[in-house]
Formats: structure tokens, sequence, C-alpha cells
């Protein structure tokens, strides 16, 4: 037997695998001969046994597809579905799919604002917003070469629609009316009633996505798998390792938005449910991935691997969601509005950025990301009608006038004894983000 050293990697991965059986190495995949024994049955009442030579791939660590043609993304969900492409039911879709294979109707770049048609060309609401015109693009297709048309959209719409079960059943059924196909790539949509966002369930982040019609059609869309997935994106599906929780897209090289300038990224991306953090930073310093999320919880870790590997960079990114205390203002006297303003100038925004999470931020003047998409909904007018100090001194003039005095263990009463005395509930504990 070949005798082996075990890296500093190898030994943390075969750690956090050990209860898999499993040792994590950056080599390919190997074909071994196996011999099976079988029993046949060659007629009636006679037995005989044969040996049959079979050869297949093992796994015996690392990636199925060459290190320098992927992009190997850890996440921190444990992936648990590899045999079913269904977005409409819960946990029945691989994951990434809808990232990789299904392109939208259109994209929002929320970094920029800039809005982006895809799938589609263009649409258009009547004087009321009773209707909208939706045009899709003649160049789109599937990945198994089938046109892509306006009659995919309302095969999808009207799927959902019959069975608020779905995702995005209940939404449709509220919304939609009816639909009129005008020609392959013309689509109207009549409302139960205005409205004049509704493009943007087919836009925004996790929207809705549209199937094949000519491979979903008369399937039962609380059961279909839809597997292999069928998809208008820029990537195909190629694998699975279920045993290292680990899917894999290949590029398809007849992508249809290339010829509209749209190129995709690496051959193969590789997505993956990421080992402990100290296993995960080892292989961001070793090269073994490209994207950790231990370092979003653990600034430590992500040091070390700069330290070992000078490429690893912190890729700057606003968080989506800002973080805040909020309040349950139907309880007295939460919902005093004064009672509210004075915990707010008891809050230090700065401190709270610098240290609360792991990174320095900075505090958040809205209660929205200061994205470029966000830029139209921050009126500094208004917010300028306000004090947003941090005063201790205020907060406690105000809780003074309305009567709140402090007790005698300092915490503050109201007029009938009550203590000013709160529970705070955060989404995670421990999470540094929600630490007080």
């Amino acid at each position: 037997m070949e005798k082996r050293t075990f890296g500093r990697r190898e030994f943390l991965r075969m750690a956090s695998l050990t209860t898999a059986g499993l040792l994590v190495a950056a080599c390919q995949p190997k074909v071994v001969t196996e011999v099976k024994r079988e029993t046949v049955v060659v007629e009636k009442e006679k037995v005989v046994e044969k040996e049959k030579v079979v050869e297949k791939p093992v796994m015996v660590g690392g990636l199925p597809v060459p290190r320098e043609d992927a992009a190997v993304i850890n996440e921190t969900a444990i992936f648990r579905i590899f045999d079913s492409a269904n977005p409409f039911v819960p946990n029945a879709m691989v994951p990434a799919w809808d990232q990789l294979c299904s392109a939208r109707l259109f994209y929002l770049n929320w970094v920029t604002g800039e809005s982006i048609n895809m799938l589609a060309e263009s649409y258009e609401y009547n004087a009321d917003y009773t209707q909208m015109t939706l045009k899709t693009r003649p160049e789109a297709h599937w990945n198994d070469g089938e046109p892509f048309t306006v009659r995919d959209v309302e095969f999808t719409v009207n799927m959902v629609k019959s069975n608020t079960a779905l995702s995005w059943g209940t939404t449709m059924q509220t919304w939609v009316d009816s639909m009129e196909v005008l020609d392959d790539h013309t689509l109207r949509f009549s409302f139960t009633k205005p409205n004049p966002r509704f493009h943007w369930f087919f836009k925004q982040a996790w929207s809705m996505p549209i199937v094949a019609r000519h491979e979903w059609e008369g399937q039962d869309p609380l059961t279909y798998k839809g597997f292999p997935p069928i998809g208008t994106g820029p990537y195909v599906w190629h694998s699975a390792v279920p045993e290292q929780r680990m899917v894999i897209y290949e590029r398809d090289e007849n992508y249809w938005g290339k010829a509209l300038g749209y190129e995709a990224g690496p051959k193969y991306v590789v997505m993956q449910t990421a080992p402990p953090p100290e296993a995960e930073m080892a292989d961001l310093a070793d090269n073994y991935i490209d994207h950790a999320h231990s370092y979003t919880s653990d600034a430590a870790l992500l040091r070390r691997s700069q330290e070992l590997n000078p490429k690893v960079v912190l890729a700057p990114w606003r968080d989506p969601c800002p973080r805040g205390i909020w309040f349950n203002c139907a309880k007295y006297p939460l919902s005093l509005p004064e009672v509210r303003w004075a915990f707010f100038h008891c809050i230090d925004k700065k401190k709270a950025a610098d240290v609360l999470y792991p990174w320095p931020t900075v505090p958040a003047r809205y209660h929205f990301a200061d994205w470029g998409s966000n830029d139209k909904f921050q009126y500094e007018d208004i917010l300028g009608e306000f004090d947003t100090s941090f005063d201790v001194d205020k907060a406690a003039k105000i809780l003074d006038d309305l009567g709140f005095k402090k007790g005698g263990d300092g915490i503050r009463v109201d007029g009938q004894g009550n203590k000013m005395q709160y529970t705070i509930i955060v989404p995670q504990v421990g999470s540094p983000a929600s630490t007080p």
C-alpha cells in the first residue's frame, strides 16, 4: 500500500467528514475495475454463477471536473436535493438551478440600478394599469434547442394559478384575470385590478421562473421532478456528488444570450455545502475553493487565509438587510412613538457598525441598503426633519417627560409601577451581527 502524508487541508477536511467516511483531496476521479459475482438462471432449475467485470468512475476525493476550469462556491445551506428541479414546491429543487440554468424575463442590477431585459424584450402597461403587454426575445431558446415563446410564459402562469399550493400560485390567482397570445413573442395580461408593478413578479430577486411547456405539459406540478432540468440560462446540469453535498453545472456553449453579448463565466460551476470554518478557510488558503462563507462570521479566519494565500481578497458588498431593532408597536409603552425615539437615541449606531459585525461597515441611514437601485427612495429633505443623533441625555429627558422614573434598581417604571424591561429576540444565538 502506498504511504501517504496528509497535509493541513487534508487533515482538517478528513476530521470534518469522518462521519461520512470521506477523505477529500484535490485530485481527479479515477476509473476502477470492480469484479461482481452474480447468480444467473440459465434455464429452469439450472443455476450457474459467473463473474462480470464492471468499470465505473469512483470519487476518490476532490472535484469531478478540472479545478482550473471551475469556480468552486461554498454555501452554508446543507444540500439535500440532487435529483429534482421543481421550483414550485418546497424542497424539490437542486441547488442553484434557478440562478445558473433558469434565465428570468428581467433582471435588476441592485448596485447600479440598471434594469436589464433578458428573456423579455419589453413590457408596456395601458393607461389605467389593468393590462400589460409583454414581448419576448425571438433569439431565446431552451437548452434542448426548442424555441422560447410567450406560450411558455402563458403555460407557467396558468399552471401555478390553477393550484395555490404551488409557489406563486396565490400571487398569479390574485392578479391575473386572463392572458391573450397575440403572436409567438407577444402576450397581453389582463389584471383583476390595476397593478403598475406586476412585472416585478418576474424581475425581483427570487422571482417567478418560467418553465418549458413542452416538458411540463401534462405533468403533475406537485410531484413532477423536471430532471435533468431544461432551462434558458447560460449553464446546464452536469452532475452531482451527494456524498460530498456537491452539484456541478457546465457552461452551455449554445447559450442564446451570447448573440446579445452575454457571456457565461468558467466552464464549470461547482456548488457545495461548506465544511466547518477551519477546514473551509484552509481550503480557501490552498486555492481549493473560490468563495467561502465562513469569513462572514470570523474575520480572524479570513486573515489567516490571506496570510497563507495573498490572492485571497474580501469583495466589498453591502448587506441587503440592514440590522435594526423591530418593536412590537401594539404593546404599551412601545406603542408610544416617544418611547421608541428614546430607544433610538440610546443606540450608538457608529459603534455598532464598527464592532458588532466582524467587518467594519457604516450605519444604515434608511431601512434598506445604500445601493444605486434604492437611490430614488432616499428623501434627504424628509430625513433632515428628524434628529437621528446618539444622545443618551435626550433619551432620558424624553422618558422623564413621559413620567417614566428610575426605580431603585435603575430600571425605569411608569406611573403604575410597570417596569420598562424587555426581552430582545435575535435571529441566531451567538450571531456576531446580533450580539448586543
